[in-house]
């Protein structure tokens, strides 16, 4: 498919994925808060399913570039 048919569709760079990681490690830095300090658990949680949530989203469009804009996505 052209590109062109899809202008609509998000264009996701690879350099997103850093999101997941600061996301998952402000998860797993609020669950040792848990345990050190006995922070409410359900917020270190929350976060790392938003992580997962936002992985996915993220994996999702970027392979949809791949999909509908191949020549962006290789250079």
């Amino acid at each position: 498919m052209h590109a062109g048919n899809h202008r609509s569709f998000p264009r996701v760079p690879a350099g997103m994925y850093g999101m997941v990681l600061g996301l998952a490690g402000l998860g797993g830095d609020w669950r040792l808060a848990h345990e050190l300090w006995d922070f409410p658990a359900i917020v270190g949680e929350a976060i790392n399913v938003v992580a997962i949530a936002v992985w996915v989203t993220i994996g999702v469009f970027y392979a949809a570039k791949w999909i509908f804009a191949r020549d962006e996505a290789l250079e």
